[in-house]
């Protein structure tokens, strides 16, 4: 303890830990300057607006998806045909992948504009999807996990 009060009493050691003490508050003033500013700097809407100062309104009823739709990619061509039942769905696809014939079915739900389903495949194989669903309900996007073709993303249109 001795060694230490020795230590502090000297004159340049007390400037070192003026200085480090200095740098700590300095770093931290910066650190809480710059995760305020971003809260206040708020989330940017799709119309360029703060997402914040916009009422935030909930969907009623989930966005009807009940339709023939066609694949844009990556299989252009491939149909499904997809039963809505309020925010939930059931589907079949019928489609080709390098030339083989195959045959999809599965169900999913819908939450606002987000879509999550599970399929099994002819192929055979199972996979997920979670994708969006554009405003007007015309076309859509997704990222899907299939247990022989790994991940792909896919688009389609209403038919």
């Amino acid at each position: 303890m001795k060694k230490i009060w020795n230590w502090l009493k000297s004159e340049n050691n007390l400037k070192v830990l003026t200085f480090l003490g200095s740098v700590i508050v300095a770093i931290v003033t910066a650190i809480w300057t710059y995760s305020t500013h971003n809260d206040q700097v708020g989330i940017q809407t799709e119309s360029g607006k703060d997402a914040r100062l916009t009422p935030q309104v909930t969907q009623s009823s989930p966005i009807n998806i009940g339709a023939t739709w066609r694949e844009i990619y990556p299989n252009p061509g491939s149909i499904s045909q997809i039963i809505q039942d309020g925010d939930t769905f059931r589907f079949i696809l019928e489609g080709a992948i390098q030339g083989s014939r195959f045959q999809s079915s599965g169900t999913g739900t819908i939450k606002g504009k987000y879509f999550e389903s599970t399929y099994q495949s002819t192929i055979p194989s199972t996979g997920r999807c979670s994708g969006t669903i554009s405003s007007d309900g015309k076309q859509t996007k997704s990222t899907c996990f299939d247990s022989v073709n790994g991940q792909f993303e896919s688009a389609w249109v209403r038919q």
